[in-house]
């Protein structure tokens, strides 16, 4: 009983360490984010122009990918986090600049910074929970109570970055600025509560991590491979056009993306009812996380045509907006399933690696789509048809998944799981 209580108060540290520091985080990230297109237009740039920002920015996240995973694994995780604090200094100090070269590079760092806080603090905390040996289904725990808080942060820095944006001389760039001394303190918290993970063999090579994805006795990293970048690049799409669907019945854009945090907060909430007292597994939640957001995305697509009949333009808005929550509360259920899925199946020795290498083909198709969103606006349905079909996709591999899991490991049992892990080469 004394071993099983220290165990807990244990876990119950790093899981708060873990969450401090990850969430303070992602508050300097969403300050930042409700204001990156009003400042470039503060600076003088153009819509066309502006389009060409935010590809940089993905497409550094994609490539800085490949070899932030491989030195996060050969130097250590915790080194990696803490200059993801550096670079998105770096990134709030090129926001001052009105020279186009000087805010392209701050979108490279930008971009960078994206890539470490959504694979790498994730690989540090996995990391050290199994070398603790912890219950494996506290993984789900810890990330459904992040996406939790992180939804409520999300929601009160948008509220301060108003506040800071238009109650200070700077404009736009306040919340850039008010982001570095929140860096600053971050980081020199990083560096104190947290301890240096490294995993016990690594293979070298930036591409090693896409050679065991690829590998025909593993085929379960490729089906989470697909679902994730199939999943993802609908979300990121919906981010781009949710503002413009639904213009018609004027919203305050601030209340609708402080409703849609709440779906996301309750979406994970949902999450930790339904593995704790429904007793539902982990693959069957990540199936029926994708099957609400196919659904409700079928449905934003039937508004949207509604929409544009001119005289029911107000009803198929509403129809977008109600399915747009429950787009959100499928991301709630998806965000922490689908993280500890991730840290059951991919091995730890290259870790951050593999995380990363799951990233990149949802940030190739981003750059694709947002190339054509913001150049030749294309049809709102056309977008969403195509994330009904990523969605259709998603679903059948993420059946295809769920077979292949039960075959492979028994949810029940899972440290087998580990054991296998560490044998993939």
């Amino acid at each position: 009983m004394e071993s099983t209580n220290n165990d807990n108060q244990t876990y119950y540290n790093l899981k708060r360490r873990y969450l401090l520091i990850f969430l303070l985080a992602s508050f300097i990230d969403w300050l930042q984010g409700p204001y990156l297109y009003k400042l470039y237009l503060h600076h003088g740039y153009n819509k066309s122009d502006i389009s060409f920002f935010y590809i940089t920015g993905f497409a550094s996240s994609a490539l800085s990918g490949i070899f932030i995973g491989q030195l996060a694994d050969i130097f250590g995780r915790k080194k990696l986090c803490t200059f993801y604090f550096i670079s998105t200094i770096l990134a709030c100090i090129a926001t001052i600049s009105k020279n186009s070269s000087i805010l392209y590079i701050g979108r490279i760092f930008s971009g960078t910074s994206s890539t470490i806080l959504f694979s790498i603090f994730e690989s540090w905390y996995i990391s050290h929970h199994l070398s603790y040996n912890f219950a494996k289904n506290q993984i789900s725990s810890t990330f459904a109570d992040s996406t939790f808080y992180n939804g409520l942060l999300a929601i009160f820095a948008g509220f301060l970055s108003s506040i800071l944006a238009d109650g200070f001389k700077y404009g736009p760039t306040a919340p850039y600025l008010f982001s570095i001394p929140m860096s600053l303190l971050t980081g020199y918290l990083c560096m104190i509560f947290w301890t240096e993970n490294l995993p016990t063999k690594y293979y070298f090579g930036p591409f090693k991590g896409i050679s065991i994805i690829c590998k025909k006795n593993y085929t379960i990293l490729i089906h989470v491979w697909l679902i994730q970048t199939l999943f993802d690049t609908s979300m990121y799409s919906f981010i781009f056009v949710w503002t413009s669907i639904l213009d018609p019945i004027r919203p305050s854009n601030g209340l609708i993306f402080g409703a849609f945090m709440l779906c996301i907060a309750l979406g994970s909430a949902c999450h930790n009812f339904l593995i704790n007292y429904c007793r539902i597994t982990h693959v069957i939640l990540l199936c029926l996380s994708i099957i609400i957001a196919l659904v409700s995305t079928i449905a934003s697509t039937i508004g949207i045509h509604v929409q544009m009949q001119k005289n029911v333009e107000s009803i198929g808005t509403y129809i977008c907006l109600i399915s747009f929550l429950f787009y959100e509360l499928s991301v709630g259920l998806y965000f922490p399933t689908i993280s500890y899925v991730r840290g059951i199946i991919i091995p730890e020795f290259n870790r951050a690696n593999i995380s990363n290498w799951f990233r990149l083909p949802s940030n190739i198709l981003i750059c694709i789509i947002l190339y054509f969103i913001r150049i030749d606006v294309p049809d709102n349905r056309s977008i969403f048809i195509l994330n009904v079909i990523c969605l259709s996709i998603a679903f059948i591999y993420s059946i295809k998944f769920m077979t292949a899991y039960s075959d492979r490991f028994n949810e029940k049992n899972e440290t087998k799981l580990s054991i296998k892990s560490s044998l993939i080469v």
